[in-house]
């Protein structure tokens, strides 16, 4: 940010058009919001619902350990263990699934009138990519109202490929989320530093609540109750 309004400082009458476009008020701002909401609330939300997938499963949290603790013993520094995470990163992939970011993609418009599925859409009607019901189509998966990470590894625990036809919290195509890598490896290694100095439950009178707060472009969990204790 700070780099935009320093180049903004520095924009006489004489430059480029464009240069001033990019860097006109409006620009920034949306720029902001992008930051905000894209690149802010959507790893947060998706590190809330792994806390609370974590501790509703005890044996999944057993595994996150033992792979954390295997690594940290053998090399000493998670920060570049993240393709020895394999079970991490299948749990945060089922997460991701169970809880996509964004439950329906950015709305599009229809060119011309076209067919889809048997149904007619007229030229210029808003079309929504329906990310929620794919992650959940029995079709696509196995349970899939059931958390399952081990979907996501074949039987020597290494990662399967992805099917990006039936996986994609970051959408797909050419509009698809720019920042998939960064927020992976961002949201990896939180969770690979939290998880190796925390274990997470909930309280014995607390009946967790998975049912998510829906909005356009993101689904949040009501607040929880969720027990934070330092391992030994």
């Amino acid at each position: 940010m700070d780099q935009f309004l320093l180049l903004k400082e520095e924009l006489t009458p004489e430059s480029d058009d464009n240069a001033k476009e990019a860097l006109s008020d409006t620009r920034i701002m949306l720029t902001l919001l992008d930051i905000n909401i894209a690149g802010t609330v959507t790893a947060s939300d998706t590190l809330k619902w792994m806390v609370m997938y974590v501790a509703d499963n005890r044996k999944v949290q057993t595994k996150i350990h033992k792979e954390l603790d295997d690594l940290e013993n053998h090399s000493g520094d998670l920060r570049h263990c993240r393709s020895k995470m394999t079970y991490c990163e299948a749990v945060l992939r089922e997460v991701m699934r169970m809880r996509p970011a964004t439950p329906v993609a950015f709305k599009h418009k229809t060119l011309c009138d076209t067919k889809l599925g048997g149904y007619d859409i007229p030229k210029d009607t808003l079309v929504y990519p329906n990310i929620w019901a794919i992650h959940h189509d029995p079709k696509n998966w196995v349970s899939p109202e059931t958390f399952m990470p081990e979907r996501f590894l074949d039987k020597d625990g290494s990662l399967k490929k992805l099917d990006k036809k039936t996986w994609l919290p970051f959408s797909s195509g050419k509009r698809k989320c720019v920042g998939e890598a960064l927020a992976m490896a961002e949201i990896m290694m939180i969770m690979a530093l939290f998880f190796r100095r925390f274990s997470v439950s909930f309280p014995p009178d607390v009946q967790p609540d998975f049912e998510p707060m829906m909005f356009e472009l993101n689904n949040t969990p009501f607040p929880q109750k969720i027990i934070v204790q330092k391992r030994g």
